[in-house]
């Protein structure tokens, strides 16, 4: 006679397997998720210490006369690379005569470390890092900006060499150069008055993030799409200089 209690057995141990098969599933996705999230995050948090370290050696260069720097970035099958050239304009000029002035513009070139889904850039002294939910400013540039007295240490990078763009896994020197002759930075030579009037311009992807920096040191700004303006009035002095650096992936 058919045995009814095999039958029902066996349907149990199906059940219970798969079961066991779905959860072993459903738990191998979630934390392969969940360990994948960890390390991107973790490489992000790497990468911007390297750029932090970059920060501190470009203003050595820039600021306190060191010839050169050496950086060393791990990329973890990243790409590291000479961005988009980013166009800033300062402009000082005498409050309420906008034609006694004296500007400087350069185009920057930052350097790009690019995952997948997010990136760490240094550009003009400031280190930004952007992820999916956005951009924001992670150092904050070497800027004076009050009413007493603004000071803007431009600095002019771009990338020289036979390399522009690195990637795979391997570790990189970035070697940044003060490439002025004599060493020394720029001054702009600003009109000798009382009280001066300064805008700042910039054509950036990241104009979202230097606008919240320049808003958070009392600027009013102005900005649609990539290009903003902002400015400081009645400043009893002004500094701005400009530092060509040069960079060099090795």
């Amino acid at each position: 006679m058919f045995d009814r209690r095999g039958v029902s057995e066996s349907l149990g141990f199906v059940f219970v397997f798969g079961i066991i098969v779905s959860m072993t599933a459903v738990v191998y996705v979630t934390a392969f998720d969940d360990l994948q999230e960890t390390r991107d995050f973790e490489q992000g948090n790497n990468a911007q210490r390297a750029f932090d370290v970059l920060k501190a050696n470009v203003e050595d260069v820039s600021q306190r006369g060191a010839p050169s720097r050496g950086t060393e970035v791990k990329l973890s099958d990243a790409q590291l690379y000479a961005g988009d050239d980013v166009r800033i304009n300062v402009t000082v000029f005498e409050s309420g005569n906008q034609s006694n002035n004296a500007s400087f513009t350069p185009n920057v070139q930052p350097i790009v470390y690019e995952t997948e889904d997010s990136a760490i850039v240094y550009t003009n002294g400031a280190v930004f890092r952007r992820s999916p939910g956005g951009t924001v400013m992670v150092q904050e540039p070497e800027f004076v900006l009050d009413d007493e007295r603004v000071v803007i240490p431009l600095v002019h990078t771009y990338v020289s060499g036979d390399v522009s763009s690195v990637g795979g896994d391997r570790t990189v020197l970035v070697r940044t150069l003060n490439d002025h002759p004599d060493g020394l930075p720029d001054v702009m030579d600003v009109p000798d008055v009382s009280e001066y009037n300064v805008t700042i311009s910039m054509t950036t992807p990241r104009a979202e993030a230097w606008v919240d920096y320049f808003e958070s040191e009392d600027l009013d700004c102005n900005r649609s799409g990539d290009d903003l303006q902002c400015w400081n009035d009645d400043v009893d002095r002004v500094q701005v200089t400009r530092t060509l650096v040069k960079v060099v992936f090795e």
